[in-house]
């Protein structure tokens, strides 16, 4: 453990090692923290997934005032390992007192993490005014770069004029439904709920041959129900796509986060009738932002065309990266470099 004044900094390998009312009254005091940040979140990755939590934490006295949050995970399909916060989301520092000496300790305790094993670190913060420490993360060494973006709705608008701001395609299959035959439902988070969707959810990996995570991890989640949100919709008597959100009250929003629509939901408008439910859903509980999630910065992908489309405001998503290793480091970032401008030529 490191000392600063009558600050003091350490790493831990769980936050089961925290008080949970501390850890997430520092998310909740702290500016840009986020459900992402939260103890339940982090717990269901730790107990969910394979990925080795590796947080660093700063107290003041016996008080929790700062929490950086992390996870080690492999580097794609290389030897290397990569530090980041947080697999899957958000993160980022949180302090809630005397910033400039926290976030010292913290990226101290960040690199006695890494080395040789480890040979870089990277977060994405998901509010974007956490760009206010710039210059603190350059101090420290790290480089800034903008790979992926976030469609972002406005829920104080009101439904009407999200609605018009849609194109004419998801307008139409919104407002063309057929209503005797199809229903959003709200359903209750149990046990069976997860399952079923997870059923779903694993058949929408599969088909985009992206990994998927375990049964496990949305498991673990049942222990943050109240932060979770589970629409499906009914068509002729069978379930025909399911969506699962986070509800960020911290950053006053809903998160779009998995889908269970697969592709033979889609002849029923799955997609469209499921976000139009859980707009108006965000809208009537007070929720300020409806978030479509991440997808590539690329306006040619099909992804971004598909959220393009429900009208939101493009949010860029910017990371922060910094290399550890002083002989593997300019190597992987080399490589790296390459293969991107072998991809995008191909």
């Amino acid at each position: 453990m490191q000392e600063l004044s009558d600050l003091s900094a350490a790493r831990i390998e769980t936050v089961d090692s925290v008080n949970r009312n501390q850890w997430n009254h520092v998310v909740e005091q702290a500016p840009h923290g986020s459900v992402f940040h939260r103890y339940e979140w982090l717990e269901a990755i730790e107990t969910g997934t394979t990925h080795t939590p590796k947080h660093a934490v700063v107290y003041k006295k016996d008080n929790l005032v700062g929490i950086f949050p992390n996870v080690v995970s492999p580097i794609g399909n290389t030897p290397f390992r990569r530090l980041t916060s947080i697999e899957p989301g958000f993160g980022g520092p949180l302090v809630t007192t005397d910033e400039e000496a926290s976030l010292t300790l913290l990226f101290e305790q960040i690199q006695a993490i890494c080395g040789r094993e480890v040979i870089t670190h990277l977060f994405q913060p998901v509010d974007p005014e956490a760009v206010r420490y710039q210059s603190t993360f350059d101090t420290v060494g790290y480089q800034p770069t903008v790979a992926s973006c976030r469609f972002e709705v406005d829920l104080r608008k009101g439904w009407e004029t999200i609605l018009a701001d849609m194109a004419s395609s998801r307008r139409r299959a919104i407002q063309n439904a057929d209503t005797e035959t199809v229903d959003v439902i709200d359903e209750e988070l149990t046990r069976e709920t997860i399952e079923q969707f997870y059923t779903r959810y694993r058949s929408v990996m599969d088909r985009l041959e992206e990994t998927a995570y375990p049964r496990s991890f949305f498991l673990a989640l049942l222990e943050m129900r109240d932060r979770l949100k589970l629409f499906s919709l009914s068509a002729d008597g069978e379930t025909r796509g399911m969506l699962l959100y986070l509800l960020d009250d911290e950053q006053s929003a809903m998160h779009y986060f998995f889908s269970g629509v697969t592709e033979s939901d889609f002849e029923y408008d799955a997609s469209e009738l499921l976000h139009e439910r859980a707009i108006n859903w965000g809208i009537e509980n007070g929720y300020e932002t409806y978030d479509f999630g991440a997808t590539r910065a690329d306006y040619s992908h099909g992804l971004f065309k598909f959220k393009s489309k429900f009208g939101g405001e493009v949010v860029p998503i910017v990371s922060w990266e910094k290399g550890y290793s002083r002989a593997l480091w300019p190597l992987f970032r080399t490589g790296r470099e390459l293969y991107q401008r072998y991809t995008a030529a191909d």
